[in-house]
């Protein structure tokens, strides 16, 4: 109740400009995120930010992760060769002069992570369970992936566009 009190009206300032009158909310803010036993979130929908208890942050997310059929513990991290196939594959692209020198740097990828992942709370939701979020941002693949879909994404949007001409006709 005490978090509760001291983040009212906190929880939609994330999408806000702090002006005079929410500095009192950032001050706040930056209290609670010294705090060790809370977590602060962006939440699933609305912009807006909870405060939860970390403990049941963390037994949230290993709920989500304990789905078996969905998710696999891996016995060591794969970056490493998917890194290596993918740099081979544009590698290749270049030497048959599919790629030119600017593209090659696009898509290469720089200093590789391993996919991210976090969840966002569902407010909106009873018990407020977690929306599974995996980020690719900054994985082996993303450089590549970012690139393909910048250059599909106008084709897809043109042959929407003709299906469109041609049902209206």
């Amino acid at each position: 109740n005490l978090v509760r009190m001291e983040c009212s009206g906190l929880f939609s300032a994330m999408n806000r400009d702090f002006g005079p009158t929410n500095l009192d909310e950032l001050k706040v803010l930056k209290r609670l995120c010294k705090n060790p036993d809370i977590v602060i979130l962006k939440v699933d929908k609305g912009g807006a930010m909870i405060v939860m208890n970390k403990l049941d942050c963390v037994a949230k997310t290993m709920e989500l992760l304990g789905h078996t059929s969905i998710y696999r513990i891996l016995q060591k991290d794969p970056t490493k060769s998917i890194t290596s196939k993918v740099v081979n594959k544009i590698l290749d692209l270049k030497r048959l002069d599919k790629l030119c020198d600017g593209e090659r740097g696009r898509v290469y990828p720089r200093t590789p992570v391993p996919p991210h992942f976090h969840g966002l709370p569902k407010i909106h939701k009873e018990r407020n369970p977690l929306r599974p979020i995996v980020s690719n941002i900054g994985s082996p693949i993303y450089a590549l992936a970012k690139y393909l879909c910048d250059n599909i994404s106008p084709l897809v949007l043109d042959i929407i566009a003709l299906v469109d001409i041609c049902l209206s006709t």
